[in-house]
């Protein structure tokens, strides 16, 4: 149009459209422009964080050296912010623009605060239809982040909407639909921005989905293009090129499953060479066997693809893991870096993962340039030196019969970001070094269109973590293939791994974290910052990896990533953290908590900092079980001992179920370890989840990761091999007596084993109930002994030689850190101390007397095993003993129907859950709550595990 022909109508409307256009990109206050190029710059300045990885080469390093290692033991809490309700883990990376701080919780809300008080700006709620979507949830009520572009927060929605809100405001600018929940996808990942496009993809390969990811125009919504990451209908034509040469790596019907490979957490972005890095997925079902492509690659399954970002071209691709069968996605982060290599400057592509390999890739073309196991590997014998092609041991293709596979599907390292540091050149992977997974094919497998198609025969336990093996077979299950990578070190699951990625060796590591849960930042004070999965805030020089702060937050789970910032001359580091009610989205399921304590909240730390750490009201929650007995995914019968495994797993007794059961405490699934159901005394020498058990009790494990358990009517001490699934008696003939004291103790009697632990000496320490002992067995030689107890049932005088004298019903023990040992006298209604140091007795809580009293004064008078209505109480004493890295020890006064818990520096005893009347419920306040004859207590992750066993019930007190 001839500018001569515009009305003055025609004027206003077009600068009225201007200033909404430029109001839309400008977003809060004077704030600098966030576009492709502030975005491409990032590095250059730590003041703000602006996208996921804090630059598109997603180093996750900061410029910033306020907080050095001089001054960072003063970091202090500088004001926090409750988050939401919760719903899962906080797995999400704030961003920090124009003084505001942005972030997304659980089932998406998404909020602003100002960065220096915390004070909220505006909170933005998508009201996803959580009945309606949480069942089609894959892995967890999660969203791990946000993009920022022309005054916009780009926020996915986890029902999959995309949705553009003002920076300012909150307010809707656009929405878009990534994917539909009806079809089986969620959108859980942080999108990324590159040339004006939103790139996000779907997750969901556990379900029979195709995975793709996709481009919206950033300032419109618009669809630009979408990338399938498995060949659809070969009778169809294909998407484009790159898929119909995909088509050639699958055989059968494979489009009729779906074929997974999910885009749900790693990408990257290279300005320079135009490429956005993209990680798929793992092959659904997934044993390859069920996607009837055996021998195939089935591209682009765990692979990592380069697209130019205007079309979605492919430009290369490269497969970690061809033809999974193992759930070894390789979505892990993708980190961009420069480095020299045999003294030539790379372009480079980095990744850590799952499958136990780091990575090393030219990012312009694709070239493999090295790769080696930074934890414990099985699947392969390494990679192949010229391609980075595994290795595969033979033995890794299961079938029928299970195999023991490292890494567990867990995998070595997972979401939790890592973190490359360019002075010190070395790259901060929170890692598990040492985790296996026994699988095996389900041979009765049917497809289901609306469900999870696994393909894995879940009814036997995994080994040592991840997922479970096949019992569709009496035979021993098949040893583990040989291991490649470093030697696992006793007591080193979790830790923080220094890799350099030039010479491909660990340069140092330490104790704390894990594949999934918490992250790390790097800066140029020499510093790494690490949020640790239980809660702690961790602070080490980058170089040698010296410990040099640490700040437990009370949070003890679901975690998330640190950032850093600087804002009016003050260095910053943020952080969320807590779960709060996680909602078993299977209809009709109580509400249960994994690990958390705390409601979700986010913490910013800043040197010299005086806010106090915030705390909650104490709750309790039903983990597992209804109420009613029974044997199913969400149903127990007389749960007793609890256990956390090596695996992170809760481990329990289901003792009227005659099994010995895992729950996953993230995906709350449920598996049987050890028990057909059928009460007896069978199975020695064959697979555990077919032995027969009676009455097991209480379990532990081993430092190699064996569980024992104690079976009190079959009289014996049981061992189950995590590697192997093979059950053997360890102590014990099956036969009621006492016998057997200095030779081999599965020629020993014993008379109703209750519990059983390990010493830091690794003894077994077994609670000999019915003699009246506590029995002690070496299991590298097999020999037992009496460690205490004369089977005589008195009470032992204070300051007793512990051998030699006489208790009054060993029912529980527990190890403090120190070497002590507490003990609970069943029938004698007392607790005691064994001081290691001079192996004396010493009583310190109870007077020997039934009743429920004492609350609020010394533990030395209170009594156990009365109700408060004074009702008569059978074997009367504690039963359940649990000790808190805090110095507290917790106590299931069984017949008081009450969790009590005494302050060892104070000797002071209190109630902490129960009202001292048998009942069941309610939830969620724990001094109204009713408990029914608890026997077991577990105190680890922050909350304590509490077996409220005739209640059917596992519950959680935060």
């Amino acid at each position: 149009m001839h500018p001569k022909h515009l009305t003055p109508w025609m004027i206003l409307s077009g600068l009225a459209l201007t200033m909404f256009l430029a109001v839309g990109q400008q977003g809060a206050g004077s704030g600098r422009r966030v576009d492709d190029s502030a975005l491409k710059n990032a590095g250059q300045s730590g003041d703000e964080w602006l996208s996921y990885g804090r630059t598109p080469g997603e180093m996750r390093y900061s410029p910033l050296n306020q907080i050095n290692a001089g001054n960072v033991s003063r970091l202090g809490l500088a004001w926090s912010y409750e988050v939401a309700t919760g719903g899962g883990n906080q797995e999400a990376t704030p961003l920090v623009w124009n003084g505001n701080l942005y972030a997304i919780s659980n089932w998406s809300v998404v909020f602003a605060v100002d960065a220096r008080t915390g004070k909220e700006r505006w909170r933005w709620d998508p009201e996803v239809n959580r009945p309606a979507v949480g069942p089609r949830i894959c892995c967890g009520v999660v969203n791990r982040g946000l993009a920022l572009y022309h005054g916009m927060i780009i926020a996915p929605v986890i029902d999959g909407r995309l949705e553009a809100l003002d920076a300012e405001t909150g307010k809707v600018v656009w929405e878009a639909r990534v994917a539909f929940p009806q079809e089986n996808y969620t959108v859980t990942m942080a999108p990324r921005i590159a040339k004006g496009k939103v790139i996000i993809g779907v997750s969901g390969s556990e379900y029979p989905v195709r995975g793709y990811f996709s481009a919206f125009d950033a300032d419109t919504g618009r669809l630009a293009w979408k990338f399938y990451t498995v060949p659809g209908d070969p009778s169809k034509p294909f998407e484009n090129p790159a898929l119909k040469k995909a088509a050639e790596t699958w055989d059968g019907e494979w489009w009729k499953l779906g074929g997974g490979a999910t885009v749900w957490d790693g990408m990257a972005y290279d300005p320079e060479a135009d490429l956005i890095y993209v990680g798929t997925g793992n092959g659904g079902p997934w044993p390859e066997a069920l996607r009837h492509s055996k021998g195939k690659d089935n591209l682009f399954v765990a692979s990592i693809l380069a697209v130019r970002p205007e079309t979605g071209e492919l430009k290369w691709y490269f497969q970690p893991v061809p033809g999974d069968s193992w759930d070894y996605d390789s979505v892990q982060q993708l980190l961009l870096a420069d480095i020299t290599i045999k003294g030539q400057p790379r372009r480079v592509l980095m990744q850590a993962n799952k499958d136990g390999f780091y990575y090393v890739i030219d990012r312009v073309t694709g070239q493999f340039i090295s790769g080696q196991p930074f934890a414990r590997v099985t699947w392969a014998r390494g990679l192949n030196e010229a391609t980075g092609r595994p290795i595969v041991n033979p033995e890794a293709h299961y079938g029928a019969e299970p195999v023991s596979i490292a890494p567990s599907a867990g995998g070595a390292h997972n979401w939790s970001p890592m973190s490359f540091n360019p002075a010190t050149g070395l790259v901060y992977i929170p890692s598990n070094l040492s985790s296996t997974q026994t699988l095996a094919l389900d041979t009765k497998f049917e497809y289901h269109p609306d469900r999870k198609n696994i393909g894995i025969n879940r009814a036997a336990a995994p080994a040592g973590g991840g997922q479970a093996a096949g019992t569709d077979t009496a035979s021993k299950t098949p040893p583990s293939p040989p291991a490649i990578g470093p030697e696992p070190v006793e007591g080193q699951r979790g830790v923080l791994l220094a890799w350099d990625p030039v010479t491909q060796k660990e340069r140092w590591r330490v104790n704390g974290g894990g594949p999934t849960g918490g992250g790390t930042v790097t800066t140029a004070g020499n510093l790494v910052f690490q949020v640790v999965p239980d809660g702690r805030l961790m602070a080490y020089s980058a170089d040698k990896g010296e410990k040099l702060l640490e700040i437990q937050t009370g949070l003890r789970g679901g975690m998330g990533p640190p950032v850093t910032y600087m804002l009016d001359g003050k260095q910053y580091i943020s952080f969320m953290g807590g779960t709060g009610q996680v909602l078993n989205p299977t209809p009709g399921v109580t509400p249960a908590n994994a690990t958390a304590p705390r409601a979700p909240k986010l913490l910013t730390f800043v040197i010299d900092g005086k806010a106090a750490m915030p705390v909650d009201k104490p709750t309790v929650t039903t983990l597992l079980g209804t109420g009613v007995k029974g044997y199913s995914d969400t149903q127990v019968n007389n749960p007793y001992g609890l256990a956390i495994g090596p695996d992170g797993a809760l481990y329990f007794c289901d003792l009227d179920n005659q099994r010995i059961r895992r729950l996953d405490l993230a995906s709350k699934q449920v598996t049987t370890v050890a028990g057909s159901g059928q009460r007896g005394y069978q199975g020695d020498g064959g697979p555990a989840v077919n032995a027969s058990l009676s009455a097991p009790h209480e379990l532990a494990f081993d430092s190699k990761g064996d569980l024992y358990f104690a079976e009190r009517d079959n009289h014996v001490v049981r061992k189950v091999d995590m590697k192997t699934g093979i059950i053997s008696t360890v102590a014990g003939t099956g036969t009621a007596g006492y016998s057997g004291d200095g030779g081999p103790g599965a020629q020993a009697q014993l008379r109703q084993p209750h519990c059983v632990v390990f010493d830091r000496d690794g003894t077994l320490l077994i609670c000999d109930l019915g003699n009246l002992r506590i029995r002690r067995l070496h299991p590298d030689t097999g020999v037992i002994e009496t460690y205490a107890g004369t089977g005589e049932a008195k009470m032992p005088p204070e300051g007793a030689a512990a051998r030699g004298t006489a208790l009054n019903g060993p029912r529980t023990l527990a190890l403090a850190s120190n070497g002590d040992l507490y003990i609970a006298l069943r029938e004698g209604n007392a607790i005691y101390r064994i001081d290691r140091a001079t192996e004396t007795l010493h009583k310190i809580a109870g007077t020997g007397e039934n009743g429920f009293s004492g609350d609020g004064g010394p533990a030395l008078a209170a009594k156990f095993g009365g109700s408060a209505s004074g009702n008569a109480a059978r074997l009367a004493g504690p039963k359940g003993l649990a000790l808190s890295p805090d110095g507290e020890l917790f106590v299931a006064d069984t017949e008081s129907h009450a969790i009590r818990r005494i302050d060892l520096k104070t000797e002071i005893i209190s109630t902490v859950l129960g009202t001292g009347e048998m009942g069941d419920g309610p939830e969620p306040d724990p001094l109204h709550a009713k408990l029914n004859r608890p026997h077991a207590v577990l105190f680890a992750n922050g909350v304590l595990y509490v077996a409220d066993s005739e209640a059917h019930r596992i519950r959680v007190l935060r």
